[in-house]
């Protein structure tokens, strides 16, 4: 069980994150933090547990650690990479997530794995990484089953497509339905799309910081000591855990 203390230099580690803050993607008028506060201002709307509500707040956390572990400070929002060493890649999580050796674009691109993983890593309760790491397969899933809703996709987000396994297949699908939380991915992956609105007025990520300090169980593990709730082959998904 973790401490008050290390509960709290937790979360004000991921607020620091997010004060680093830096545009959603190149075809969004959205910074990273405006997208998480709206994502979860969805999920609040919609009456859901503090549980998912902190998956929607940080289910894009993986694409702050896949960010350079240094920058050019004289690049505005830290743009311009200039370490080839990740914070992902520092903290051991490419490993144990099978992306060893990835680019810095494929790292973005996985950010559902990544950030899973690093959340386990700081002893959030198993349902937030879990959904934050089903973000991206409902993305997956729902290219499988309506071609119209891959041709809609961003040109950004069919390019991390490739990156993240591509449309599901038959065999994968079925799989991903028989997922405790299917529903739940599936909603997030919804409040994700929609979550790209210009100065919109929403709760700052600061007014969730209670509600983080709830969401953290356990004590702080390494890289090592994880596991997934998903089974992989490369970026196949081949089971879920009980």
């Amino acid at each position: 069980m973790a401490t008050q203390a290390e509960k709290e230099a937790v979360v004000q580690e991921i607020l620091d994150f997010f004060q680093k803050d830096g545009q959603y993607g190149v075809e969004t008028c959205v910074t990273q933090m405006e997208h998480a506060c709206q994502a979860a201002k969805k999920a609040v709307d919609a009456g859901s547990s503090e549980d998912l509500i902190i998956a929607a707040l940080l289910h894009d956390i993986g694409w702050k650690l896949a960010m350079a572990a240094s920058v050019d400070s004289d690049v505005p929002n830290g743009s311009t990479l200039v370490s080839e060493e990740s914070l992902a890649q520092r903290l051991g999580i490419l490993t144990v997530c099978n992306v060893g050796g990835a680019s810095l674009e494929q790292q973005r691109a996985q950010h559902d794995v990544v950030g899973a993983a690093f959340l386990r890593m700081r002893g959030f309760r198993e349902e937030v990484a879990h959904l934050i790491e089903g973000h991206v397969l409902a993305k997956r899933y729902f290219c499988y089953k309506d071609p119209a809703y891959r041709d809609g996709l961003s040109e950004g987000s069919k390019r991390t497509l490739q990156f993240q396994g591509g449309p599901m297949t038959a065999e994968e699908a079925l799989i991903f339905e028989k997922d405790p939380l299917f529903e739940d991915c599936m909603r997030l992956r919804r409040w994700d799309e929609s979550a790209k609105v210009p100065d919109l007025a929403v709760p700052p990520m600061e007014s969730y910081r209670e509600m983080m300090l709830r969401t953290i169980a356990n004590t702080a593990r390494t890289a090592k000591e994880i596991q997934s709730c998903y089974m992989r082959s490369g970026n196949t998904l081949v089971g879920v855990a009980a």
